[in-house]
């Protein structure tokens, strides 16, 4: 049997996907804004000799947002933690209350936790009425033509670097998952239908309304119509919003979304 003093910890040069066994072990599937801050955060290999038994990613060199062990391996869990919280430094954990493993270990050696985002993964059926606001306009598939003045209203209403966003949206151009609605003089809100190339058949969902059309219930249309799009592609929607953002969450759940699942901050015991 394995001794905690047998685990070594290994930078990983280049990073990886979560792996499809790591999405096999979680009770709902993972919010992909916060695969991508994984993806994009120094990983590092946990092993015990020449095997590999899990992963963790840091995320601003003092957060943990992904902690994985094989399954044979679970019972070290919050051993390894332990060890991990002095090694980097580490103060908090972002952590999803869908995926037990982490919850658990972080719930060990938590100091003071609090619900950092909502997760929505389930739809009741749900009809959105259209806004009068809306009279004359359709929401139209973006193309080439379309991405620099969506990524001025963009950066204009949710902020964000225009070089970062300009590549971002590009991506969803590509392939077919950017919409927007315009009337004659401008822009008025954007949704996206993101397809999980991880958890299939899933797809992040997301909407930015313009300040000035705020309030008149385009954020729950744009939301019901990529969850129609989402059902003509063959796709299971998701989407999440900070739990600070009443606005966004009241949205989300007019358009039939509900949530069972947070992300918690996790304040961690030094």
């Amino acid at each position: 049997m394995t001794a905690l003093q047998d685990i070594t910890f290994t930078l990983i040069p280049k990073n990886r996907p979560l792996s499809r066994t790591y999405f096999q072990q979680l009770t709902a599937p993972y919010d992909g804004m916060w695969e991508t801050f994984v993806h994009h955060s120094p990983q590092w290999e946990i092993r015990t000799g020449e095997e590999v038994i899990g992963r963790y990613a840091i995320l601003n060199k003092n957060t943990l947002v992904h902690f994985s062990l094989d399954p044979d391996f679970l019972p070290l869990a919050s051993g390894v933690l332990g060890r991990l919280i002095p090694k980097h430094e580490l103060n908090r954990a972002i952590v999803s209350t869908n995926d037990p493993l982490m919850l658990t270990a972080c719930m060990d050696h938590s100091h003071y936790h609090s619900v950092h985002t909502l997760l929505f993964h389930e739809l009741a059926p749900t009809t959105v009425k259209q806004p009068e606001i809306l009279q004359n306009v359709t929401l139209a598939l973006a193309q080439q033509s379309d991405k620099h003045p969506i990524v001025d209203f963009c950066a204009v209403n949710v902020g964000g670097n225009k070089g970062w966003l300009d590549t971002y949206l590009q991506r969803l151009i590509d392939r077919s998952e950017l919409f927007f609605l315009q009337n004659e003089t401008e822009i008025m809100g954007t949704c996206e239908v993101r397809k999980s190339d991880t958890q299939p058949p899933y797809a992040d969902v997301g909407m930015i309304v313009g300040e000035k059309f705020r309030c008149q219930g385009l954020g729950a249309y744009l939301l019901g119509e990529a969850a129609r799009i989402c059902g003509e592609r063959g796709l299971t929607p998701i989407c999440s919003c900070e739990a600070s953002n009443h606005g966004s969450r009241k949205a989300i759940e007019r358009a039939g979304f509900r949530s069972r699942h947070r992300l918690l901050e996790v304040v961690l015991r030094g």
